[in-house]
């Protein structure tokens, strides 16, 4: 007979069906129904289902959710949420995970009523506006959680992004390789210079980066070390991904 490793580890779990609800649509969870080929979009059932999440950890993904889709149809095309297409939340084989707790989500894509679809194993090599896209899903998860793994964090998360609340929510860190490649990719994606993505805070990231908050004239303030300019630069950073142009359509107003 197999261990249960949650037994005991979720104190408060709730189980839901929708996350981050408006008065337009009812955004639902739709479960992947196979791994995709690399680089392929990803498949879904039609049918939704609901998803065992620890109390905490589902308020925060409904914040998030709620902030995701008010920040994608502000833009110059209007995209409303519709659906987030998902492996799972609770995985109680994996017990020194966040999952085991029911504190993680692996987010495989997201679908907008106007048909289009972000898709965590399709996007992050695609066009220029779904990587832009990616990168925008990627900045608004790293608003409210402390751990995001991307594609480009390992090949473990190629096809799908992994989120979790076992980490307080900090300020950028050049130590951590999700943060660097965040900052590389957004550097690669909305400047006129090419990147590299390695998760290596070096020398040409490091100058990137102050070209970057110089796009965005927040070049007098500190993402790196103070908890509202990093969430004004993760803001801005959706904003230009969402609208699909370089860094310099939205402005700190501060510096």
């Amino acid at each position: 007979m197999a261990s249960n490793y949650c037994s005991g580890r979720i104190p408060s779990p709730v189980v839901r069906d929708t996350m981050g609800n408006g008065t337009t649509t009812v955004r639902r969870f739709r479960g992947r129904t196979a791994r995709p080929g690399r680089g392929s979009k990803t498949q879904f059932s039609s049918n939704y289902r609901a998803l065992t999440f620890d109390k905490d950890f589902y308020a925060t993904c409904d914040r998030w959710g709620n902030s995701a889709s008010y920040l994608f149809n502000i833009g110059s095309e209007k995209m409303v949420v519709k659906d987030w297409v998902d492996v799972g939340t609770k995985a109680c084989h994996r017990y020194t995970w966040a999952h085991n707790r029911a504190r993680g989500f692996d987010l495989c894509a997201v679908t907008f009523t106007n048909g289009f679809v972000i898709d965590c194993n399709y996007s992050p090599t695609a066009g220029i506006k779904d990587r832009r896209l990616y990168l925008a899903l990627w900045a608004s998860l790293r608003r409210f959680f402390g751990t995001v793994l991307t594609a480009d964090y390992n090949a473990a998360h190629r096809d799908h992004i992994h989120f979790d609340n076992r980490l307080p929510v900090t300020v950028i860190s050049k130590s951590k390789r999700s943060d660097t490649a965040l900052i590389q990719r957004a550097c690669d994606l909305l400047l006129p210079r090419s990147v590299a993505v390695d998760g290596d805070w070096g020398p040409q990231t490091s100058a990137a980066y102050a070209e970057l908050l110089k796009a965005l004239n927040m070049q007098c303030r500190d993402p790196l070390r103070v908890h509202r300019d990093m969430i004004d630069l993760l803001y801005f950073i959706i904003r230009t991904c969402v609208d699909n142009t370089n860094a310099g359509r939205y402005r700190s107003v501060e510096c």
